[in-house]
């Protein structure tokens, strides 16, 4: 089982860590102990899986005390665990007592305080509870043989029940105002909350409740309810500090309501006591913390041993024990992103029966489906989950209109976005993937025949006619095949409709309307797997899509090379006389005109568009989204979120582009033994970033520079599915 550790030098505020649930809920902070984020909390609770997000409980104030102290009075001192960061007061950057961070199936930290006269060594554990909204904190406490006198256990829950992205402001008698965050681009914001707390005790605890939200909190000795007292002294915390949040230019202040203490006494005679704490948004039972870990591990050994017969390793593989492990790490990284969906019978639809689909990334993603379609293929098919992967088609299929699947889902209204032009098509070749995959069996070919070979016929025959952005977003916005020269034109110049989305304060960060690169190859690459795929059942409709396909790649290697660059132009654009213009900019999308398995480039052409990403765009983090020396480049993926939309794509660079450039360099190169082992060059930097600034994740982006002074710094979410997603696939492809 993978194993991250950090020693308490080590377990620094820059080190995040994340754990997750199956529903889209989890818990997330710093190895250090101190939240950072609005998004830290030991329970964010996915009230609609997998949206609905609400943080049930931010932290727990938790020390050791002498017995004489007086009860809940102080947040700081030798006995506290975890560290809060205060407006206006001086920053916490290390933990006198924290010996070790540890990161596997749970979190665990290790301290050795300093209480009264003595030493006291304690372990904290956290897990979350599988496919619920629970989670289990266990404190080991042990006594040397130096006890002078009686010590408690304290621990102060404290809690906003809000929105996830927002933050909540206390008035008198504990009035909340809870805000929803910053809309995202194009989204209108929703209304502040007012609302109360109400705290309730209960046996050896409390139930907290605030609007429509709850989360039960109980506490007892070695998984039993004994000799925890809940002390009922309601306050305000007011004025906490994320620093994370100030350094995007975002309101960076949140005030906590504490319903109590919880108190565990520790009488000198007694060297050693486990006291759990169970965190849920229901009153039911929640299971003890081993109980908890030892499924979790469990669960994930059986996916590992899945991953592996999914791809039967060579005979020089098997003997390379380092790649075994890194492999292991990989699909263990991939397990946080899968998450159940409430319903696959179409927006709104009551349950039937559960879905399943993929979020974007943490903290602040929800299930997308463009990054979704991208990540199936080394989520679920490179780790053998086809049963998930034939879900999550079956679910996006279902939410299709017009020939389009949803961008996203609203993380308050689960309303589907569909502003994208390129997740169709990447459906359409995840479906064709699926079909392919080793083991998907006869229920596959019937889910393909009966459900998604129809989804993509209808999305390709939908683009081919033309067809609009149905809802509120990109309203009306045109997809549709250009008969002159078989390729696809999408959107104008005020949508953003490719994954390079950026878009603020009414400016398009990276405007690519017309034709952009990636549309062209994914539009062959759809229409040729989909011929294949319903040769045998329609061989008129597959010879007829072959003809198109060979139409689009004909104008795609005559209109996109450029001589000039000695690779592909990123896209072609209409002026005002409606005349197609060539981009200069040298960016990376024209990588899947070779990665994708029909390419319609010569090999030359492929040899030019690898050869000039690799030397320009390639980074040790990730591929560069823009050339140095274009205009508009950004090297550092900084400042407040105005600067970081601009930078977004302009030059930082993107882990999970490695993948599509390390499989095209291996397939433009011949797929000799020279290519695998560049290819696997390009990928070892970010297998093992999985151990470093949030262990068992990739981030979404980092810097497009770096150097021994400044390292190349993760940006974005600190853990991306897309980003783990092709470096896992690509790394069997390669043969990793």
């Amino acid at each position: 089982m993978p194993r991250y550790a950090r020693d308490g030098a080590g377990a620094s505020l820059g080190v995040e860590w994340l754990l997750t649930n199956g529903l889209g809920g989890f818990a997330a902070g710093t190895a250090l102990g101190v939240n950072t984020r609005r998004y830290h909390g030991l329970l964010v609770a996915a009230t609609r899986p997998p949206v609905g997000r609400v943080m049930a409980l931010n932290a727990i104030a938790d020390r050791v005390v002498p017995a004489s102290v007086a009860l809940g009075t102080g947040v700081d001192g030798p006995g506290a665990m975890s560290l809060f960061h205060f407006e206006g007061a001086e920053r916490v950057r290390a933990h006198s007592g924290l010996e070790r961070f540890e990161r596997e199936v749970g979190c665990a930290w290790f301290y050795r305080l300093t209480v009264g006269r003595e030493r006291v060594r304690v372990v904290k554990r956290l897990a979350l509870v599988r496919e619920r909204n629970a989670a289990v904190l266990r404190y080991e406490i042990e006594r040397g043989g130096d006890a002078h006198g009686d010590l408690r256990l304290e621990l102060r829950p404290l809690v906003s029940l809000r929105d996830f992205h927002g933050l909540v402001r206390l008035g008198d008698g504990f009035t909340a105002t809870a805000d929803h965050g910053e809309p995202l681009p194009g989204h209108e914001g929703t209304p502040a909350e007012i609302r109360g707390f109400n705290a309730e005790a209960i046996e050896s605890g409390v139930v907290v409740r605030a609007g429509e939200h709850a989360v039960w909190v109980r506490a007892g000795e070695g998984g039993r309810v004994s000799r925890v007292a809940f002390d009922p002294s309601p306050i305000a915390w007011r004025g906490l500090h994320y620093e994370r949040e100030a350094a995007r230019g975002l309101d960076a202040t949140e005030d906590l309501f504490s319903p109590g203490v919880l108190a565990c006494a520790l009488p000198a005679g007694v060297r050693t006591l486990a006291v759990e704490v169970t965190l849920a948004t229901d009153g039911d039972h929640v299971p003890t913390y081993h109980k908890v870990e030892d499924a979790e591990r469990a669960r994930l050994e059986a996916l590992m041993a899945t991953a592996a017969r999914a791809r039967p390793p060579s005979g020089a593989q098997r003997a390379d024990r380092q790649r075994t492990a890194s492999l292991d790490r990989l699909v263990c990284a991939s397990d946080a992103y899968v998450v159940r969906r409430r319903s696959i019978g179409g927006a709104g639809a009551d349950d039937r029966e559960p879905g399943t689909s993929v979020i974007a990334g943490y903290p602040w993603f929800s299930d997308w489906g463009r990054d979704t379609m991208i990540a199936l293929p080394g989520l679920l098919l490179a780790t053998g989950r086809l049963g998930e992967a034939g879900r999550v088609l079956e679910t996006f299929a279902a939410f299709r209109r017009d020939g389009i699947i949803p961008n996203h889902f609203d993380d308050q209204t689960d309303e589907p976005m569909y502003n994208t032009v390129d997740a169709p098509l990447w459906f359409v070749v995840a479906c064709c993937a699926y079909r392919e995959s080793h083991g998907a069996g006869e229920a596959g070919d019937s889910l393909f025949e009966r459900t998604l070979a129809p989804a993509c016929l209808d999305v390709l025959r939908a683009y081919e006619r033309g067809t609009t952005i149905p809802g509120r977003h990109s309203a009306g916005a045109r997809i549709a095949m250009d008969p002159e020269d078989a390729l696809i034109a999408a959107g104008d110049e005020r949508t953003q409709l490719t994954w390079m989305d950026a878009q603020r304060d009414g400016v398009t960060f990276t405007p690519r309307h017309g034709k952009p690169v990636e549309i062209q190859a994914l539009w062959h690459q759809a229409l040729r797997a989909l011929a294949g795929a319903i040769e045998a059942t329609d061989p008129g409709e597959a010879s007829r899509l072959r003809t198109l396909a060979a139409r689009a790649g004909e104008s795609l290697r005559a209109k996109f090379w450029s001589d000039r660059l000695g690779c592909l132009a990123d896209a072609l654009t209409p002026d005002d006389r409606g005349v197609w213009r060539t981009s200069g900019d040298v960016r990376p999308n024209q990588v899947f005109a070779v990665s994708l398995e029909h390419s319609a480039l010569t090999p030359e052409q492929q040899l030019g568009v690898v050869r000039t990403v690799r030397e320009r765009l390639w980074t040790p983090r990730g591929v560069r989204t823009l050339a140095p020396g274009s205009p508009g480049y950004r090297p550092r993926f900084r400042g407040p979120l105005f600067e970081l939309d601009g930078a977004y794509h302009n030059g930082t660079a993107w882990p999970w582009l490695a993948g599509p450039l390390a499989e095209a360099w291996w397939r433009a190169h011949g797929r000799d033994a020279s290519a695998r082992a560049e290819a696997r060059a390009m990928l070892e930097p970010l297998v093992e970033q999985l151990d470093a600034d949030c262990p068992g994740a990739i981030a979404e982006v980092f810097d497009a520079e770096g150097d021994a002074r400044e390292p190349q710094r993760a940006g974005g979410c600190f853990a991306q599915a897309w980003s783990v997603a092709e470096v896992l696939r690509v790394w069997g492809v390669v043969g990793g």
